[in-house]
């Protein structure tokens, strides 16, 4: 799955290429893609479901094991300049994406977030700060908590990333006066569940 940028890509199986139409041939400038894996490689990509890609923006955007979408937009019932969004997978197509809502989504930006394939935590960039949001017991979720110095700076953190194997946290930083990525122990991120507030 990806999204547009100036031109479509297509991922081949070893290296992303040129390949498809660019975006105002598609009556969009920026949408979501999806190119699923086939018995043959990969299939041609098309655009996500209408319900998703009617949002003029989505930055970053991340999925859980069940194919649920989250992405930061703008749209009418936006709390700030950007909020993070849910999009449900059911039946084969997904819902009309509804806003996640406090405390998640504060009248600042929030944005670029990554949700964990088991949808147990949420980490996003608000105010240019890295934080994280674990899932509450009764669904919803808990009072977010920034993360620690060993991943944010004074300067601007965004697109959080976990790998696969949950073991390593990656970031893009402009600590350095430029965009670069860095990474730290997940255990950024863990470390901080006993330090959420929990609902009474």
């Amino acid at each position: 799955m990806f999204s547009e940028s100036y031109q479509l890509v297509q991922y081949d199986g070893a290296r992303w290429r040129p390949g498809f139409p660019a975006p105002e041939a598609c009556g969009a400038s920026e949408r979501v893609w999806l190119a699923e894996r086939t018995a043959g490689g990969w299939a041609e990509p098309r655009p996500l479901d209408a319900t998703v890609n009617e949002h003029n923006m989505h930055w970053q955007f991340s999925l859980d094991m069940n194919r649920n979408l989250y992405f930061a937009g703008q749209a009418p019932d936006s709390l700030g300049m950007g909020d993070i969004y849910l999009a449900r997978f059911s039946g084969g197509k997904y819902e009309k994406p509804v806003n996640v809502g406090a405390p998640v989504n504060t009248k600042g930006t929030e944005t670029s977030p990554f949700i964990a394939p088991d949808g147990s935590y949420l980490l996003y960039s608000s105010q240019y700060d890295l934080w994280v949001s674990f899932r509450a017991e009764k669904g919803g979720w808990l009072e977010p908590v920034k993360l620690g110095p060993e991943v944010n700076s004074p300067s601007v953190e965004l697109c959080p990333m976990v790998t696969a194997d949950g073991k390593y946290l990656f970031f893009i930083s402009q600590r350095d006066g430029e965009s670069h990525p860095y990474w730290a122990s997940a255990e950024a991120v863990y470390k901080l569940r006993s330090e959420t507030k929990r609902p009474r």
